[in-house]
């Protein structure tokens, strides 16, 4: 059932940019070559120096920010990173900081008159449980 709900998010947000109309995993990592990984705290700021992922999470158990963990974020962009389309999916983390359900999920066009991506699209938040917590279109 999330699986059916997060291509259907997919496929709203993309139907948005009217570039894909069947999506999967496949399709989404081959429209957004380019990302980024990272563990944020609750204020959105980055941990670790950036330097840990969920391949390497293990190592940074006893590191100050481990305790600080809210979620993990990937981005990933069309083209050059910050500079082009993105999609943005956040998960809750276990306590040993691995990624477990999806937080929210959401996509940017990049603007070159501000040099920033806009939300556009829906974007869907989730409870840890995994059930919809909200879903917001941006028109």
């Amino acid at each position: 059932m999330k699986k059916i709900l997060f291509i259907l998010a997919l496929l709203i947000s993309f139907n948005s940019f009217g570039q894909i109309s069947i999506l999967d995993d496949n399709q989404l990592y081959d429209k957004f070559p380019n990302g980024l990984v990272g563990y944020m705290d609750n204020d959105g700021d980055l941990l670790f120096d950036g330097e840990a992922s969920e391949n390497n999470i293990s190592e940074f158990k006893n590191h100050s920010d481990f305790s600080e963990i809210s979620y993990y974020d990937w981005m990933a962009f069309e083209g050059k990173m910050f500079e082009s389309n993105s999609v943005h999916i956040q998960y809750y983390c276990d306590k040993d900081g691995y990624p477990i359900s999806m937080k929210q999920i959401f996509f940017k066009k990049y603007d070159e008159e501000c040099d920033c991506g806009i939300r556009v699209g829906t974007m869907i938040k989730y409870r840890r449980d995994g059930t919809i917590k909200s879903i917001d279109h941006i028109k």
